[in-house]
């Protein structure tokens, strides 16, 4: 601006010519500048150290905690839970997969316990399988016994029989004679002791067929 810097009643005795430098001006702007791009780097850095942080804090962090629950989860340790207590997405997905957690595990203790009953129940009927066998080759047993006893029974029956009758055929016949002989007598005798041994052993076979059935 080349207008006068005083008044026009002023007289003007003359002109002084002043040079001031500008280097420590721009010395100054230069290190304002420098501070300056200095401070929105480590500005932007912790912007983005911080921005690293959080998504580590909030997102990959509970992402891997899922993860290795999953795992230890697929490997048989059903009592595997994730400490996700956030209310964002991520919280609501680890209290949902507690949840499931917790709900295999009681399905897996309830499959053990069915097992186990019916591994008991399976050995209390192989038990009884086992005893209604030995009945049975028991039964078996007596079966083939009695039919044995009925066949002896049968055999012999039929012998003492035909003893008890002519046993006391030969009494009859004896005792029409009507002799005083002591040898008839005597033979008397020995065909009375021949038909009651004969009878006693037919009431024995008796009881063996009776036994037989």
């Amino acid at each position: 601006d080349c207008r006068p810097c005083h008044e026009a009643s002023q007289q003007v005795l003359g002109v002084m010519d002043v040079q001031l430098s500008l280097e420590a001006v721009d010395e100054y702007i230069v290190e304002t500048e420098r501070q300056l791009a200095v401070g929105v780097g480590v500005t932007v850095l912790g912007l983005l150290l911080l921005a690293a942080w959080m998504v580590w804090r909030w997102v990959l962090r509970p992402v891997r905690a899922l993860t290795m629950a999953t795992q230890r989860l697929a490997a048989g340790e059903l009592d595997t839970r994730v400490g996700i207590d956030s209310s964002d997405e991520l919280g609501d997905l680890g209290r949902a997969w507690n949840t499931m957690a917790s709900e295999l595990g009681s399905a897996h203790e309830e499959l053990a316990e069915w097992s186990q009953t019916l591994e008991r129940k399976v050995d209390e009927k192989t038990d009884e399988l086992e005893a209604a066998h030995k009945r049975m080759l028991v039964v078996e047993k007596m079966a083939s016994l009695g039919k044995l006893a009925a066949i002896v029974a049968h055999e012999i029956n039929n012998p003492l029989a035909g003893i008890g009758t002519y046993a006391r055929l030969l009494r009859k016949k004896a005792a029409r004679r009507g002799s005083d002989d002591p040898a008839e007598e005597e033979t008397e005798r020995i065909l009375k002791m021949v038909e009651d041994e004969a009878s006693r052993c037919g009431k024995i076979v008796r009881n063996l067929l009776l036994f037989s059935r």
